[in-house]
């Protein structure tokens, strides 16, 4: 599955926000939940489907948020001097 699938799935445009994203899927997930629609089985189809482009969206969007997260670390120990991958431990 792309990353297109997820926008395309719930009808938004790929330059979204992710909140819009977020409520478009709790949105879709509502209406098309197999709890609520036992005897459609289309519904559990794309049900599964639009669950499983979702959590890699998410996936994908906590991956970009942990790397942003990890350079901002980074230019933050960088502009005090400290460099934590030069020390070396020698017992």
């Amino acid at each position: 599955m792309n990353r297109e699938d997820i926008y395309r799935l719930l009808g938004i445009s790929q330059k979204a926000p992710a909140e819009s994203v977020k409520k478009a899927f709790k949105n879709f997930a509502k209406h098309n939940h197999p709890d609520f629609f036992p005897d459609d089985p289309l519904r559990e189809e794309r049900f599964k489907k639009v669950t499983s482009a979702y959590q890699s969206w998410k996936l994908i969007q906590n991956t970009i948020n942990e790397i942003t997260r990890l350079k901002t670390a980074s230019i933050r120990y960088s502009a005090t001097g400290f460099k934590p991958w030069s020390f070396s431990c020698k017992a």
